[in-house]
């Protein structure tokens, strides 16, 4: 096993993922869909990009893992953010036309969907990943709740 492999599998990585990512944020009658993994932090569905994989692909992959549904539309892509590790993270953003039945995977323990106001902001638990949060923040305006 080589050293790459094995630091992979340490850190619960899988052996063809790569230090690309992506996340989307769901939308349906002004929330915005969170997740919690297991951890207790809250963020959006969000994953590794898989070696020779196109970003599309593997966030409608994530959404199908984590979420337990496929994207009833094409997502949007709205940002690509650098990360610290040299990666990027590829930000999506869909609006659902309807209710879609959550089935989350064994990663997450729950989910909430948050109300988005366009005056007073997007409501966020305390504890939602400091990653993704400074990009809501600018985008939205945030209440903690």
């Amino acid at each position: 096993m080589d050293n790459d492999l094995i630091l992979k599998t340490l850190i619960g990585e899988g052996k063809d993922d790569t230090i690309n990512s992506v996340g989307i944020l769901v939308f349906y009658r002004n929330k915005m869909l969170t997740t919690q993994r297991k951890s207790g932090t809250w963020s959006i569905p969000k994953g590794r990009i898989k070696e020779g994989e196109e970003p599309l692909l593997a966030i409608s992959r994530e959404v199908v893992e984590e979420l337990g549904f496929a994207l009833p539309k094409i997502p949007r892509k709205i940002k690509v953010i650098p990360k610290e590790n040299g990666g990027k993270h590829h930000l999506y953003a869909v609006v659902l036309d309807r209710m879609e039945t959550i089935v989350l995977n064994h990663e997450h323990t729950q989910y909430s969907w948050e109300n988005v106001d366009k005056e007073k902001g997007i409501t966020l638990p305390s504890n939602f990943d400091k990653d993704v949060k400074p990009f809501l923040v600018g985008m939205f305006g945030v209440q903690d709740s």
